[in-house]
């Protein structure tokens, strides 16, 4: 895998793990942050590039007539965001840019065109859009920023 993304030699890597795994309500987050920080690890080894380390979209299920975030998706960014300040990349919280808690719910009910699907899980065509809208302009403002620390610090 080193070589592999040595041979590529990305400017930016982007990762975006999770969504399956928030299928176990069980897991262990101290096993689970070892194991996603090897991941990333070995992600990086062969790259001397940049990178954003990115949440699952918010995964929902019902609830008491509604929709709520599935409990393990708020432990997981917590570990997520860590792992990510460990190994130097940027974090996007797709979770909370999509709207914190049972935001899938509200993509699905309440905005036409619906933003996601009815499993509460996956975004539709137009959310991906809405969803690349969103990671694009948090890119260019921290790039705009990033620019404007290094030249107001040159003589």
């Amino acid at each position: 895998l080193k070589a592999m993304v040595a041979h590529r030699n990305p400017n930016l890597q982007i990762i975006m793990y999770g969504g399956n795994e928030l299928v176990d309500k069980g897991m262990n987050m101290r096993i689970y942050e070892e194991k996603y920080s090897q991941v990333i690890g070995n992600l990086r080894a062969g790259s001397k590039g940049s990178c954003m380390m990115m949440t699952p979209v918010d995964h929902g299920e019902k609830h008491r007539g509604g929709v709520r975030t599935v409990p393990m998706l708020k432990k997981m960014v917590v570990v997520q965001e860590r792992v990510a300040a460990k190994h130097g990349c940027g974090f996007f919280n797709t979770w909370q840019a999509m709207g914190g808690e049972g935001a899938i719910g509200r993509w699905y009910y309440k905005v036409k065109p619906r933003l996601a699907w009815g499993d509460f899980a996956h975004l539709t065509k137009s959310g991906d859009r809405v969803m690349g809208s969103m990671i694009y302009k948090a890119l260019m403002k921290s790039f705009s920023q990033y620019l404007t620390r290094k030249y107001a610090a040159a003589p």
